[in-house]
């Protein structure tokens, strides 16, 4: 049974209502004894449903509820830029649609939403779901959710030089004219803004550099987005990539589950980032696939049933960090590092039932830290790493089907 109520007459003309809250004074009305069911809103009629009829005396105490509740309606928007609601209790029920007209900041209510075209995130962009796991995105052939700051263009020919105290950087062989002011360049393992450039050979940045000074280092520099941030969201089922990130700095995901993608995630020519608290699943291909990336920290993933590896790290790699991460019941390897990856921490992590080797490091890899893991029960090797200048220390290998460590040269073991 539903009690109808105006949204612009009852609710004083407010264009947004917070049905949870109405809800949660509904059910603690100690004199609605009725079973309370749920709140719809279609159009300007709010429906209040109850599992039978109310007595006289409860539709008045439900009366003076939502007369009392009008005082505390707020509009999300001074919040967010748009509100998606499946049930149109929102400004869109597409969030690719909220991001493809302009909003920069989108809150997502629980439901299940089928994308029918990309999600474009903005420079700055927030993705926020109301709840972690009932935000459903599924996305049809091969759309994604995108944050792309490069578009796949980045300058890295020649090397440059970067001094202590200095705002100047000095290229040789380098084309700096490519880019352009408020673009970024990596120096070291972290991303610097752009302030000018001078010729094809010199820019300046817009801070002083304060880092160790480098001479002829190699380097990548692009445009990029910042700021980003994607929490509380399920993405599922996209024919490419579910999420892709390229070209991104200073942003992070958190408390995301992906699965049923090719990959699930994909993160390139990006830093200083954090990705945490991820459910990775039902990967077609690689569950996660990086490449070129500085300074990430990964943190608690779950990485299960890809029908490639469970993470895979491809180019070139520099100070990040596994920590406290599961890479299980992947079909080939649990922890792949096919490129050059350099001065990483890889500490806590699980590595188990995977049907190749568990982990297992190319020979361009260096100065790699594996503390504390498990590596347990895979198909292969336990632990395969060639390379240079490697420590593995309080680690747990057995029974795996091949041998328990094959160490490159110099590799450390404790």
């Amino acid at each position: 049974m539903s009690y109808t109520y105006s949204l612009s007459s009852d609710f004083g003309g407010v264009e947004k209502l917070t049905t949870e809250s109405l809800a949660e004074e509904v059910e603690a009305e100690v004199g609605i004894t009725t079973t309370f069911v749920r709140i719809d809103v279609n159009g300007d009629d709010v429906e209040i449903w109850f599992e039978s009829a109310l007595s006289g005396g409860e539709v008045t105490l439900l009366n003076a509820v939502v007369a009392a509740h009008e005082a505390r309606i707020y509009n999300t928007t001074d919040i967010f830029d748009a509100i998606v609601d499946s049930k149109f209790n929102g400004d869109y029920t597409s969030v690719s649609a909220a991001f493809a007209d302009g909003h920069v900041s989108v809150y997502v209510r629980d439901g299940i939403y089928i994308e029918t075209a990309d999600i474009n995130m903005p420079d700055g962009g927030q993705l926020i779901g109301e709840s972690q796991g009932n935000v459903k995105l599924v996305m049809i052939a091969g759309n994604s959710v995108k944050i792309d700051g490069s578009g796949g263009t980045k300058e890295s020919a020649g090397t440059v030089t970067a001094t202590l105290d200095s705002a100047n950087v000095v290229g040789s062989s380098t084309t700096f004219t490519n880019l352009s002011p408020g673009d970024s360049i990596v120096l070291g393992s972290n991303f610097y803004l752009i302030a000018a450039i001078t010729d094809d050979t010199n820019l300046t940045l817009a801070y002083t550099y304060q880092g160790k000074t480098m001479t002829g280092v190699s380097y990548i520099a692009q445009t990029m987005k910042t700021g980003c941030k994607i929490c509380n969201v399920v993405i599922a089922n996209s024919s490419s990539a579910g999420l892709y990130m390229r070209g991104v700095k200073h942003s992070s995901v958190n408390g995301v589950a992906i699965t049923g993608c090719s990959p699930n995630l994909e993160i390139i020519d990006s830093g200083d980032t954090s990705i945490r608290e991820i459910i990775n699943m039902h990967s077609v291909g690689n569950g996660i696939t990086v490449e070129n990336v500085y300074g990430v920290m990964f943190n608690t993933l779950d990485v299960y049933n890809a029908t490639g590896n469970g993470i895979e790290l491809k180019g070139i790699n520099y100070s990040n960090i596994f920590d406290s991460c599961c890479f299980c019941n992947n079909k080939t390897a649990g922890f792949n590092i096919s490129g050059m990856t350099v001065s990483t921490n890889i500490t806590d992590n699980v590595i188990k039932n995977n049907g190749g080797n568990g982990f297992m490091c190319a020979a361009a890899s260096t100065d790699l830290i594996i503390d504390g893991c498990s590596l347990v029960e895979n198909g292969d090797v336990g632990m395969n790493i060639a390379g240079t200048n490697n420590v593995i220390s309080s680690c747990l290998i057995e029974k795996n089907a091949g041998d328990g460590i094959n160490g490159g040269a110099d590799c450390v073991i404790t």
